[in-house]
């Protein structure tokens, strides 16, 4: 690397983090790898959903996450999963599995409601810009 004046500062920027701790600690190290003076997050911080991990009567866990369904047998394999669901970027929840069931279907329903609605009342917000 090129040796940096001393009175000027490096800047590492970085956004999209979206909740995961990989690659938050990844933006953490850059100062020290780039030899940054500044480190900053610029948004995008937090997680994009929560998952949730029902709790069945004979003590194993379950959860759909990523199109996947995974299953954790016992206590390790619990936080192995929760551990993988916070690397992705995404928060995590232990729940009875009644209301794992009730969410899966809330979730659906607002899905199918916000997808076209929303869609709609975004796109006829800027139908303005169509006609310039």
């Amino acid at each position: 690397m090129p040796k940096v004046k001393e009175d000027v500062a490096r800047i590492f920027f970085a956004t999209d983090v979206h909740g995961s701790e990989i690659t938050f600690r990844k933006f953490t190290n850059a100062a020290k790898f780039y030899r940054a003076d500044v480190l900053v997050l610029g948004g995008d911080v937090t997680g994009k959903t929560v998952v949730p991990i029902a709790k069945k009567a004979d003590g194993t866990y379950t959860s759909s996450f990523l199109n996947q369904q995974h299953n954790a047998k016992n206590e390790q394999e619990l936080k192995d999963l929760t551990k993988k669901i916070e690397n992705s970027g995404s928060y995590w929840s232990v729940m009875e599995q009644q209301e794992a069931e009730a969410l899966k279907v809330a979730r659906k329903r607002l899905m199918n409601y916000s997808s076209a609605s929303c869609a709609k009342d975004w796109l006829d917000g800027y139908s303005w810009l169509m006609r310039d």
